[in-house]
């Protein structure tokens, strides 16, 4: 469990990463996007606490084979989760919410969607001013929407089309229904998980814990204990 500014994982339209999994990770407070997989193959981004990100929760720009599960994301300002050209995407069993906390650096609360869907345009400061996917075979389903703010669902938010986004069987708390019609979809993440080495705590190997990795971020003089030297380097 890491305490991050952001966390992000980027290809490029010519060249795709491949087989990515985010799990069991602690985001907040980071003022950007919490996790940002951009041009990629197999994701699979579970077990997820994020909060008060101010930009998107979790952020796919298009993102082939991909499944959200089973994450907790509460939103301020734009949206919990938010999908951009994606192709063959599954969000279930995730919790969508408002962050309604004072740690929001006058950042107006409220204003978050549940989650996103569209086409998007060019996008200022990465490769991506021609996406080379066009939103397609999306299923949204099993998840809660509470007191998103703005929409629970803001499906074709450019007004630019989609093929197959299939929205059904989800909750819905101080926040207006939504559905669309469509047909289920297949993610196969049994490849996505075969392909991720297994790492062990072998002889002269420290894993970090919990509280070594927030202070990490927070001062890493006092991980180091030093005592400098004005001929220290």
């Amino acid at each position: 469990t890491i305490l991050l500014q952001n966390f992000l994982i980027m290809g490029q339209t010519s060249k795709f990463c491949n087989n990515i999994v985010v799990h069991n990770m602690q985001i907040y407070d980071c003022f950007s996007d919490g996790i940002h997989i951009r041009f990629a193959n197999n994701v699979h981004c579970y077990s997820n606490f994020i909060s008060n990100c101010q930009h998107e929760g979790i952020f796919w720009t298009c993102v082939v084979n991909g499944l959200a599960e089973a994450n907790k994301i509460a939103g301020i300002t734009s949206d919990c989760m938010r999908c951009d050209n994606c192709v063959t995407f599954l969000v279930k069993n995730n919790y969508f919410y408002s962050y309604t906390g004072n740690n929001n650096s006058q950042a107006p609360k409220g204003w978050q969607n549940g989650i996103q869907v569209a086409d998007a345009g060019a996008s200022k400061g990465y490769d991506a001013s021609n996406k080379p996917l066009s939103t397609k075979d999306g299923e949204i389903t099993g998840n809660t929407f509470a007191n998103t703010g703005e929409k629970a669902v803001w499906l074709d938010s450019t007004g630019k089309g989609y093929d197959n986004v299939y929205i059904h069987d989800n909750t819905f708390i101080n926040v207006n229904v939504f559905t669309n019609a469509g047909h289920s979809v297949s993610v196969d993440i049994t490849a996505i998980n075969a392909s991720v080495p297994t790492y062990q705590n072998t002889t002269g190997v420290i894993i970090p814990s919990k509280e070594t990795s927030e202070l990490i971020f927070s001062s890493i003089f006092d991980i180091l204990n030093l005592n400098y030297t004005t001929t220290a380097k």
